[in-house]
């Protein structure tokens, strides 16, 4: 799972908002009141699975060009750790890293809606 950080790039970038129960979270700097009650205007954001992630990616560049080329975990690599996606557009040229798989790819969502 992504952090709530990330999936606020991700909902500012545009990432599609379904109201899931057990993918969606408050902002974890708001505090309740003394009945549990959040302030008006709290923020939710949801947290996309991996499958949600990547179809998301496919449709953010034209249907001809598949977003992957390839999807790998690296332990002990000398730059990063964990997982890297890297597109297959050669006039893209992205290549970006997480934590998890999800990290990965909501990364690479946002590299591809940069506005």
């Amino acid at each position: 799972m992504i952090d709530y950080d990330l999936a606020k790039e991700l909902k500012d970038a545009g990432f599609p908002q379904k109201y899931v129960r057990g993918q969606m979270e408050y902002d974890p700097n708001v505090e309740a009141d003394e009945d549990g009650i959040l302030p008006e205007g709290t923020e939710e954001v949801f947290h996309p699975t991996l499958s949600e992630l990547i179809e998301a990616c496919g449709d953010a560049i034209d249907a001809i060009f598949s977003p992957f080329s390839s999807m790998s975990e690296h332990e002990g690599h000398q730059l990063y750790e964990g997982w890297r996606v890297d597109s297959t557009n050669d006039s893209l040229g992205i290549a970006v890293t997480g934590k998890t798989p999800e990290e990965a790819v909501a990364y690479l969502y946002l590299a591809l809606n940069k506005k």
